[in-house]
């Protein structure tokens, strides 16, 4: 069987953004995940399967044999929530998301208009494909957490000479006040986040900005469009400038 052209049939297709990550489409591997979203720029959220919380190990759920007794009132909705230390505090084991990654193409939102932004979800090689487009901007990205690893690949084709300079890759993660506070660093091409947790326990998340080349016939393109004299000028250097800003580690 041609299971590419079979699973094909399947890709989802989005054609236009997902403006929070509920709307996100995912990738992951079983252990790593990341949702897809596009708030106003590309955003990944991604998550880790063993990034737990676990400060409240007296948490207890219900057993399916409780909740059948709960729903023919068998036994008293309100109390087995408070057993089941739901109420009150309502603190209990649970997962904690590891960040977001995000790349800012050309200027920011307040200054120049969103991409219109397409997506389609390639099943048979586990690899979404989002275009972006707009005025001397037209992005491609393709991105897949690997199956054997717990790594994220993000690449970026075609990005704009006339744009270039202007885009910013960010790392955060969205504060959270029953955590401590998430350290921010950046050196060079590498961006990194450190979250500890109140048990001792703590995690990283790190991302590398690998530049490249413009594919030569992307950049012969742009040497005709803005003409040759200006060609030195907007070529992109290949130089990666790390740095925290607030709780951000962009490059």
């Amino acid at each position: 069987m041609d299971w590419q052209a079979y699973l094909g049939q399947f890709d989802i297709v989005y054609r236009q953004r997902s403006p929070v990550w509920a709307d996100g489409l995912p990738l992951g591997n079983g252990s790593l995940g990341a949702l897809a979203y596009e708030p106003f720029h590309p955003e990944w959220v991604i998550n880790k399967n063993d990034v737990w919380d676990y400060r409240h190990p007296t948490f207890r759920r219900h057993t399916p044999e409780e909740m059948r007794r709960i729903a023919d009132e068998g036994l008293d909705y309100a109390q087995a929530m408070a057993d089941e230390n739901l109420s009150g505090s309502g603190l209990y084991p649970c997962p904690k998301t590891c960040g977001q990654l995000r790349i800012r193409f050309g200027q920011a939102s307040i200054f120049a208009p969103g991409h219109r932004i397409t997506k389609r979800l390639d099943l048979h090689q586990a690899t979404l494909h989002t275009d972006l487009d707009r005025h001397l901007s037209h992005p491609r990205i393709a991105s897949f957490i690997c199956a054997e690893r717990n790594v994220m690949v993000v690449s970026v084709r075609h990005v704009s000479a006339m744009t270039a300079f202007t885009n910013h890759v960010d790392l955060t993660r969205t504060p959270d006040a029953q955590m401590p506070p998430c350290e921010p660093a950046a050196e060079g091409d590498t961006l990194w986040l450190d979250q500890p947790f109140h048990d001792g326990f703590r995690f990283v998340l790190m991302a590398r900005v690998v530049p490249t080349r413009a594919e030569p016939d992307y950049a012969a393109l742009f040497r005709e469009t803005v003409q040759e004299r200006w060609w030195p000028v907007i070529e992109p250097s290949g130089e990666v400038a790390g740095r925290v800003e607030g709780q951000y580690a962009v490059a």
